[in-house]
């Protein structure tokens, strides 16, 4: 005859059972579900503690509660990566900026082929949020006397906005300077910051930047507190 299999001892197994059912629970909840991975690590663990002192008994809780853990933390990993990715969407979709050509001129631009790329005078139309136009790029000999080191040149840069959202947008931390991809400071000299209400305007922005470089130029462009999507980039010449 077969020995019979002794009991389960079952306090870990139970303790286990609970933990994985809670995660599996709450596995499809956002955000909620990084406790619930936590909850599925520690009864996949307790199960399998479980499951090492009951080897010669039987083990069909622990067996349960490992079966659980592994499913939750699954679904776990599903979940997120899918509201990641209608976030991402949602937050990102309209940050990819279009183009509109017009025809303007620069002293220092340069045209590029890339579509990622852009020249002074395009209109830059970010879809729903907001739609840039580089009115002109020079530099200029203006200087702010209350700084305490000057730059070798500083770069103007003047453009337009018009506000395509729903609600107020603030102009003045839009645009950044680089060269040879070394980003280049902000000049404190009459540089533009304002707000404009929805569906309005604002024309003749400013913002200029301290360049000690020799390098070719390049300006990006961002809607202002915008963390998805992609910069408009407008190559420029250093001369």
């Amino acid at each position: 005859m077969k020995p019979v299999k002794e009991d389960e001892k079952k306090v870990l197994g139970i303790i286990a059972l609970i933990f994985g059912g809670i995660a599996l629970v709450t596995s499809w909840i956002p955000f909620v579900n990084n406790a619930s991975a936590v909850l599925a690590i520690i009864a996949f663990v307790l199960g399998m503690i479980a499951l090492f002192i009951n080897l010669k008994k039987k083990k069909l809780l622990a067996l349960i509660s490992i079966m659980i853990a592994i499913i939750s933390f699954i679904v776990v990993l599903v979940t997120q990566a899918s509201y990641g990715a209608v976030l991402d969407n949602a937050l990102g979709k309209n940050d990819k900026p279009t183009r509109q050509s017009e025809k303007r001129g620069s002293s220092i631009s340069k045209s590029s082929e890339s579509q990622k790329t852009y020249k002074v005078g395009d209109k830059i139309t970010f879809k729903g949020e907001v739609e840039y136009t580089i009115t002109s790029v020079e530099w200029t000999d203006e200087r702010n006397e209350f700084e305490d080191t000057q730059p070798k040149k500083v770069l103007k840069v003047t453009y337009d906005v018009k506000n395509l959202s729903d609600d107020d947008y603030v102009i003045g931390d839009d645009l950044e300077l680089y060269a040879n991809g070394a980003k280049m400071e902000s000049y404190a000299n009459d540089n533009t910051f304002e707000t404009i209400s929805a569906g309005r305007d604002y024309k003749g922005a400013t913002q200029h930047f301290a360049v000690n470089s020799d390098e070719d130029l390049e300006l990006e462009i961002k809607p202002y507190f915008s963390f998805k999507g992609e910069p408009a980039v407008v190559p420029l010449e250093s001369e």
